[in-house]
C-alpha cells in the first residue's frame, strides 16, 4: 500500500508536469496570435492597396497590382511559413480562430487581384500554392475550405461595389468586362479577345453555391447575402443597356466560357463540404 507521503509526491509531479504543460501552450497560443495579429495588419494594407482600384484610375492599376502581390509575396507568405512552425497538423483547429477571418480576406484580395488582371476565378489550389501551403489537412497547414469560400463571398461584394464605382465614374465598360485586361477565346480556328462579364461572372458563383450542401453556419448566412449582389449587378447591366448606354463594342457579344470558375471548383468543393459534415 502506497504511503501518504509518496501518494502527496505522486500528486505534487503529476500537477508540476501539468503546470509545465499548461505554460507551454499558453506560450504558444501567444507566439500564434501575435503571427495572426501581425498577418490581419498586412492583409488589411493589401485590401486598403486594391481599394484604389475604386478609383478607376487605368494609368495606376499595373502599379497597385505589382504593389498586391508584392505584400503578399514578401510579407504574407512569411507569416504562413512561421504559422506552418508553430501549428503542427493535430493543433490547426485549436488555433484555427485566431488566423481564420485575416485568412479569408487574404484569399479575398488575390482572388479579386486575380479577377481583375484575368477575368476568371482563382482556384483553391492556386490560392493554396501562393501562400505556400497544403489543400489537405492530412498533410499539414493548409487552406481551410470554408476559408476559401468565405473569401470567394467577399470577392462578389467587392465587384458589386466596383460596378457601381465604375458606372458612377463614367465608366460604362467595366461592369460589363470583368477584366481589366482582356482575355483570349478560342472559337475554332479564330480567337477574339473578350472580357468576362462581372453580372455573369457573379451569376455563376451563386449557380454554383446552390450545389453546395451548406450547413447553417456563418457560411450559409454570407452565402445568403449573396443574392443581393447579384441583384445589384443585373440592375447595372440592366440600367446601362435600357438607357442606351452599353457600349458599342460590348454589345452583341456572348462569353466564350460562361463559366469563369476554375473547372475542378463545383464537383471537389460539393464533395468535400459533405465528407466534412459526415
Amino acid at each position: 500500500m502506497v504511503s501518504g507521503e509518496e501518494a502527496d509526491r505522486s500528486i505534487t509531479e503529476t500537477f508540476t508536469a501539468l503546470r509545465d504543460q499548461i505554460a507551454k501552450e499558453c506560450a504558444l497560443k501567444e507566439e500564434v496570435s501575435s503571427v495572426s495579429h501581425e498577418l490581419e495588419l498586412c492583409e488589411r494594407e493589401v485590401v486598403v492597396t486594391l481599394g484604389r482600384v475604386h478609383m478607376l484610375d487605368k494609368s495606376a492599376t499595373s502599379e497597385i497590382f505589382t504593389s498586391s502581390h508584392d505584400m503578399v509575396e514578401s510579407r504574407i507568405k512569411p507569416l504562413y511559413e512561421k504559422l506552418q512552425k508553430l501549428v503542427s497538423p493535430n493543433m490547426y483547429y485549436k488555433f484555427h480562430e485566431s488566423f481564420a477571418h485575416a485568412t479569408q480576406r487574404v484569399v479575398y484580395a488575390i482572388a479579386f487581384t486575380h479577377f481583375l488582371e484575368e477575368g476568371v476565378l482563382i482556384s483553391r489550389d492556386a490560392v493554396a500554392s501562393i501562400l505556400g501551403v497544403k489543400i489537405d489537412g492530412r498533410d499539414g497547414f493548409h487552406l481551410d475550405l470554408e476559408d476559401y469560400l468565405h473569401g470567394i463571398l467577399h470577392l462578389t461584394s467587392e465587384l458589386s461595389r466596383f460596378s457601381v464605382n465604375a458606372v458612377a465614374a463614367g465608366d460604362n465598360k467595366q461592369p460589363l468586362l470583368g477584366s481589366f485586361n482582356t482575355l483570349k477565346c478560342d472559337h475554332g480556328a479564330a480567337s477574339e479577345q473578350l472580357g468576362t462579364k462581372i453580372a455573369e461572372f457573379v451569376r455563376t458563383i451563386d449557380a454554383n453555391f446552390r450545389l453546395l450542401n451548406l450547413k447553417n453556419d456563418s457560411l450559409r448566412r454570407r452565402f445568403d447575402s449573396l443574392k443581393y449582389e447579384l441583384q445589384k449587378c443585373d440592375q447595372i447591366v440592366y440600367d446601362l443597356t435600357i438607357r442606351g448606354l452599353k457600349p458599342i463594342e460590348v454589345q452583341g457579344e456572348t462569353d466564350c466560357k460562361s463559366n469563369s470558375l476554375p473547372d475542378n471548383f463545383e464537383v471537389p468543393v460539393k464533395k468535400k463540404l459533405k465528407e466534412s459534415t459526415n
